[in-house]
């Protein structure tokens, strides 16, 4: 598992001013595991604390069942009472219970991921060992679990160590339709991922009722933004592919019915009505979780394949999921919500097939800017805070050496990459005739003067306080920067567009003013006026 490598590092970061949160009502996620699960209780503190610092909102963290379960190398159940959270031995609780006391003490909220792996006693079959612990995971086993997490972190809970704070943010399982994560994909040429996540959204959606969580935010899907043609056990699935089989439909996104319905493993006669009342949790969840990767490629690509679903597909998927409530009659006025809960890029260094820095911070802010423009996605999200170990298994420099996440906003030794400081004070500045391959770093204009937007966020400060900050300009080959205009944003995420105009090429920037006086940059953005 992934540990941080240099607390000490991390430490001398943690400097922390008050939190603002992203777009419009958009809210800015990061998830790090390895710091706020694996981690000591001062890595997950220190972690924290550098989260707060960049204005995170919320933390997205991987309750994983099988941490949790008693005996979870055994194939045979132990007795005990699985729904009951006195019922787990206690140590097991501890770095739960501890996170989320720290995360309400330094006004950071929470989602908890209940997910895989799972133990051993409660999976079959396993086509391989690398996935026997996602490999036919029982639902109803599933559904014990997280009800005793949910009555655990109803707020009314007394620990050992005393009461614990509410957990009132949900979601169910990651990445459903990848066979690391649940198995098997297909079986005798069929989709059958999605009936076994059916099954678990099923048991987690009476669970988190049957605790009081009735009215909090839960979240179906947790999809990968890609898939495989393959049809394996083990092979990723395409994520509409796979939401087209989880909700029992066909590519006209019409109910599935006779025969090619049982092979999808649902009901040959697929009363809507019916159907809508036996997954509740796939109609009434809050809204549809999912992770839009693109790396290494630019966020503004658009998939070749209709069934992908990277950060430019986002139209695909809001019209896709859209069209089966619409089915099903479950439309939602205004439409169901978008919530993209894991990100990042890869970079180099320290990996020798990522992006450089500068990208990776440019591609970031770009990202930010067009989830800002997409009015269904409630949340963006980093992963991670800090680089993953490379995979020591394998030999140096290999590409398995490095196939683990390098997607963190600062390096192991807590060197901050560039893109920390884009996090703490994004800036895009838009032009639609520009080249994809160019366009994270020119914006081509038609002539001199001609004015354009800059858009630009102030994260790091208190929600809802007025930022005020001023457009900067510097020649190409001068370096010191002139105002060009000074505006105040009382967007209560801290968001601005702007307007200026040049007359000449060279770089542009925010400078942000801060309440105790002195400024806040962010990156330089290179402008051409042709």
């Amino acid at each position: 598992m992934r540990r941080l490598a240099a607390v000490v590092a991390l430490a001398a970061l943690a400097v922390v001013p008050a939190s603002a949160r992203a777009a419009h009502d958009q809210e800015s996620t990061l998830q790090d595991d390895a710091l706020l699960v694996y981690g000591t209780p001062a890595e997950q503190s220190n972690a924290l604390d550098i989260m707060k610092a960049l204005g995170v909102d919320r933390v997205r963290v991987t309750v994983y069942w099988r941490l949790v379960a008693p005996d979870p190398d055994s194939t045979t159940k132990p007795k005990f009472e699985a729904a009951d959270p006195d019922a787990y031995p206690g140590s097991n609780w501890d770095r739960y219970d501890t996170l989320v006391r720290l995360a309400a003490l330094k006004g950071i909220e929470l989602n908890f991921n209940v997910s895989a792996p799972a133990p051993a006693w409660a999976t079959s079959n396993a086509a391989r060992a690398d996935v026997a612990d996602v490999a036919n995971p029982d639902p109803g086993e599933f559904g014990k679990f997280v009800q005793a997490v949910g009555a655990r972190y109803t707020g009314a809970f007394e620990a050992a160590t005393g009461p614990l704070p509410r957990v009132n943010y949900w979601s169910i399982w990651n990445e459903p339709n990848q066979g690391g994560w649940l198995n098997p994909q297909w079986q005798s040429g069929q989709p059958y991922s999605p009936r076994l996540y059916r099954s678990l959204v099923d048991s987690a959606w009476s669970a988190l009722g049957a605790t009081g969580h009735q009215s909090d935010v839960v979240l179906v899907g947790e999809t990968a933004p890609k898939g495989s043609n393959a049809k394996t056990a083990t092979s990723g699935m395409k994520p509409l592919v796979f939401l087209r089989a989880l909700y029992c439909v066909d590519q006209s996104l019409h109910p599935l019915q006779g025969s090619a319905a049982d092979a999808a493993g649902c009901p040959a006669q697929n009363n809507a009505s019916d159907f809508v009342a036996a997954h509740p949790g796939l109609f009434a969840m809050t809204g549809l979780a999912h992770h839009p990767y693109n790396f290494p490629l630019p966020p503004n690509l658009k998939s070749r394949d209709p069934d992908f679903v990277a950060l430019a597909d986002t139209p695909r998927l809001v019209k896709f999921i859209n069209r089966v409530l619409s089915s099903y009659g479950q439309a939602r006025r205004g439409g169901l919500p978008i919530f993209f809960t894991e990100y990042g890029y890869q970079t180099k260094p320290p990996d020798p097939l990522g992006i450089s820095w500068a990208r990776q911070a440019s591609y970031l802010n770009e990202t930010e800017y067009m989830e800002w423009n997409f009015p269904a996605v409630k949340s963006s999200s980093q992963f991670l805070l800090v680089d993953d170990k490379p995979n020591s298994n394998f030999p140096p420099g290999s590409i398995k050496y490095w196939g683990t996440f390098q997607t963190g906003l600062l390096m192991l030794d807590g060197t901050k990459k560039t893109a920390y400081f884009g996090y703490q004070a994004p800036i895009w500045l838009p032009h639609t005739k520009v080249k994809p391959r160019r366009r994270f770093t020119v914006w081509a204009m038609r002539r001199a003067g001609t004015r354009f937007v800059v858009w630009a966020m102030r994260r790091d400060t208190t929600n809802g306080d007025p930022q005020t900050g001023t457009v900067q300009y510097a020649g190409l080959h001068g370096r010191r920067y002139k105002n060009l205009k000074t505006v105040t944003t009382t967007d209560p995420r801290g968001y601005l567009e702007t307007k200026v105009a040049v007359r000449r090429s060279g770089t542009v920037r925010m400078a942000w003013h801060n309440a105790g006086g002195g400024l806040t940059y962010s990156r330089p953005v290179k402008v051409t006026v042709r």
